[in-house]
């Protein structure tokens, strides 16, 4: 399986700019990104085995979102004699993106699925998962980053459009064909990364600490490490 520093997460190189003061550490920037080719991605979606092919199911890669990037926030301003705290981007043009969104459609030929009759399974191939999990201070055992979404889930299809939550960092976006019937729907599926404890749950540029350039070169080490994710999303029919 290929590392990450083969493929797109914005996650790359510590860049330290002693000649401008952010906080208390000496960054003007800290910034951590990188790019590959465009056919390389984080994260990958597919469709699993449906047993009963009473439903069709096709993941929209023109919709989807599949990057991430765990990186500065842009402030409103390229100087921080300011004072403006939230401007840890140094005026480039990148900045974190902590949640990927998938779309997807279901159709059934014969019936509506708006009737509790159809279920949507989300899974992660373990081994990506762990590399996640592995976003830790091992000193401490404190989080770099909150990995919730990445746990596996189902939901059941509801009778109305809604947004369906499996927990604070995963929801789905329910959006019903009416002209359809009902026989087809499209779901938005958001995944959300959050900043863990040893960034005290924010952004690392808006630390004041003075070991954070060896946090955030211990943050990149790991990062370096991980592993693509794969969702394998299964629906099935569930209600004779």
């Amino acid at each position: 399986m290929k590392k990450f520093n083969k493929r797109k997460i914005g996650i790359y190189s510590l860049i330290c700019l002693s000649s401008i003061a952010l906080v208390s550490v000496g960054f003007s920037s800290w910034i951590l990104n990188g790019s590959v080719s465009d056919d390389s991605t984080p994260i990958r979606a597919v469709i699993g085995t449906v047993i009963d092919k009473t439903i069709v199911a096709h993941i929209d890669d023109t919709e989807s979102d599949y990057s991430i990037r765990f990186d500065n926030l842009l402030g409103t301003s390229t100087s921080v004699s300011n004072g403006d705290n939230t401007n840890v981007s140094n005026g480039d043009n990148k900045k974190e993106d902590l949640e990927f969104t998938i779309v997807y459609t279901l159709e059934s030929p014969t019936q509506a699925i708006n009737q509790n009759n159809f279920k949507v399974d989300l899974t992660f191939n373990e081994e990506a998962v762990n590399s996640y999990k592995n976003l830790i201070d091992t000193t401490d055992s404190k989080t770099y980053v909150n990995t919730s979404c990445l746990t596996n889930t189902s939901f059941t299809l509801p009778t109305t459009n809604q947004i369906v939550k499996s927990n604070d960092y995963i929801k789905h976006e329910i959006t019903y064909d009416v002209d359809s019937n009902y026989k087809k729907v499209s779901i938005r599926s958001t995944f959300t990364f959050a900043w863990g404890s040893k960034f005290n749950y924010k952004n690392p540029g808006l630390m004041d600490d003075v070991n954070l350039a060896i946090y955030l070169n211990d943050f990149k080490a790991k990062v370096d490490q991980l592993e693509t994710l794969v969702l394998t999303i299964t629906p099935s029919y569930i209600k004779a």
